[in-house]
């Protein structure tokens, strides 16, 4: 008979399900994996899923459904298999797993939740109707976008139910409402992205909000709020339809630890307005005088951020926290939460064992890729991923186009005098180069 186990929700054969199964086997737990299908040329994923987990189910198209979820439950259970909590890191998945935990008993957001918090819109004017926010958004139209064209107005347009940076630009004068309608159609044509744009209104338009941006990781317990990290965001990057985030460090290097706390202790504020009672996020908001949320993501945050918290706590990662919290017993439930005060940075500075860390993300650009090499840098980084290879074809820059990333890891001390340095010569660590016929095409 198979053991217990976790059933991890799988997009395309990916979302971070290599990092996951072991943490599942490190609480002597078995892991099932449901996955929706992989896109064109990533069909391998299907027999590494199968080798990788205990159990591995893959369905016929594109997007997971409820009722695969159902079905992956009752296949499991009907072997005799208690299945202790349900875990993705695809967004588009949080209201399922929430569902599914929901239906099996396990302590999470209620679903209803999740889709309150995912709803840009919704959030942004609860916010706003509490004195928790000042910006006002609105849902965008051909109309509204021309008005505030006119006006010159100092706005930002992004997706309702966004997906990493999909769609999230500036508005200037060039912003074409062709282009906005555009960008709908290729995702929605997109195997990864399209569950994002399903609706009339997809687009919202904001004010702009300045300042310093960072994210806070998080994790809720019975209503209890532990802030186990803040990345500064120290490089962002702008194409005319997205906005990509290069490069983060950790804890802040421009944000002092006072207004760190104040962030904190602010965002216990609006997770409470928000009756946030359970659960792992992923805040970003903006420093100007004050505190502004840019958004409330109720996952793990992406790229390098659960592998930087690893490092920075020295050995606990953001998606092996959550996990736990998913997994809490009253057998284990005290020392869990005695765990989680030791890191939480509100009581103790924003680098209580005094480690630092610093990542960077690299993307592509529209055409085909010949080859990506990494160079020789000093220092090393701890880890570098490359995560695409020779021939792969970029489409699109409306979209995140990852290329690789890569991890480095120092004392607070070192990092903090080796900060701009390590900014810079980050940048050359991986060489992409692209076939001549995107040459010409360019």
């Amino acid at each position: 008979m198979k053991k217990d186990g976790v059933l991890i929700l799988s997009h395309c054969g990916y979302s971070f399900v290599d990092q996951i199964v072991p943490l599942v086997r490190d609480e002597n737990l078995s892991a099932y994996v449901l996955s929706s299908h992989p896109d064109f040329g990533h069909e391998h994923r299907v027999q590494a899923l199968k080798d990788l987990a205990d159990w591995a189910s893959i369905i016929d198209t594109h997007e997971l459904e409820w009722h695969d979820i159902e079905s992956a439950i009752d296949s499991l259970q009907q072997q005799g298999i208690k299945i202790n909590a349900c875990i993705t890191v695809w967004e588009g998945y949080r209201p399922l797993m929430a569902m599914a935990n929901q239906a099996l008993g396990i302590r999470d957001l209620l679903p209803g939740k999740v889709e309150e918090l995912t709803d840009k819109l919704f959030l942004r004017q609860q916010l706003c109707a509490n004195g928790l926010s000042k910006a006002i958004a609105e849902p965008l139209s051909r109309q509204l976008l021309m008005q505030y064209q006119h006006e010159n107005a100092q706005k930002f347009i992004k997706p309702r139910k966004g997906i990493a940076s999909v769609g999230t630009f500036r508005l200037t004068k060039n912003t074409n409402w062709e282009d906005i309608k555009l960008i709908e159609k290729e995702c929605q044509m997109d195997t990864v992205y399209r569950s994002i744009f399903d609706k009339e209104d997809n687009f919202i338009i904001e004010d702009l909000i300045n300042g310093i941006e960072a994210s806070f990781e998080i994790l809720v317990v019975d209503g209890l709020v532990y802030t186990i990290a803040v990345h500064e965001k120290v490089e962002t990057s702008s194409k005319e339809m997205t906005t990509l985030e290069n490069a983060c460090v950790c804890p802040p290097i421009n944000i002092s630890e006072n207004v760190v706390q104040q962030g904190i202790a602010w965002l216990k504020e609006v997770f409470s307005n928000l009756k946030i009672n359970y659960g792992c996020f992923h805040v970003e908001a903006k420093y100007n005088e004050c505190w502004e949320l840019i958004e409330i993501n109720p996952r793990v945050g992406g790229s390098l951020i659960s592998s930087s918290v690893e490092h920075f706590t020295g050995g606990d990662s953001m998606l092996k926290l959550w996990l736990q919290t998913l997994l809490i017993t009253s057998a284990n439930s005290e020392m869990l939460i005695d765990h989680l005060k030791r890191l939480d940075i509100a009581d103790q500075g924003t680098s209580p064992s005094n480690r630092s860390t610093f990542f960077r993300v690299y993307f592509g650009e529209a055409g085909i890729v010949a080859d990506v090499k990494q160079a020789a840098i000093t220092p090393a980084p701890l880890i570098c991923q490359i995560l695409i290879k020779p021939g792969t074809k970029f489409i699109s820059e409306t979209k995140e186009n990852f290329v690789g990333q890569a991890l480095w890891g120092d004392s607070l001390e070192h990092m903090t005098r080796n900060y701009k340095p390590l900014l810079t010569n980050s940048r050359d660590l991986l060489n992409i180069t692209y076939t001549l016929a995107n040459q010409g095409a360019a």
